[in-house]
């Protein structure tokens, strides 16, 4: 599930197709990229088994390609805040 930058820093839900309807999901603040969350009972049936399996749902996070002057002033001053160390 791609999941933009901002909402991962400050938390957010997202909507989740599955084979029935759409789930939501809750991604906690600070959710690293790659993390993979469980949806229980929303996957796949396993084989001979009537029972819907877990639906696996990994967290991508999207980085914009550009930024204007704006933005990256504004990301400067929070890699600031942060202490993070960044070469342009």
């Amino acid at each position: 599930m791609k999941v933009p930058l901002t909402a991962v820093m400050l938390g957010t839900t997202v909507e989740v197709p599955t084979l029935d309807e759409p789930v939501t999901l809750k991604i906690a603040a600070g959710t690293q990229p790659g993390t993979t969350m469980r949806v229980r009972g929303r996957g796949v049936p396993a084989a001979g088994k009537h029972a819907a399996g877990d639906l696996l749902v990994t967290v991508n996070i999207t980085v914009p390609k550009k930024l204007n002057k704006e933005q990256r002033t504004l990301v400067e001053k929070l890699s600031t805040a942060l202490h993070e160390e960044v070469e342009s």
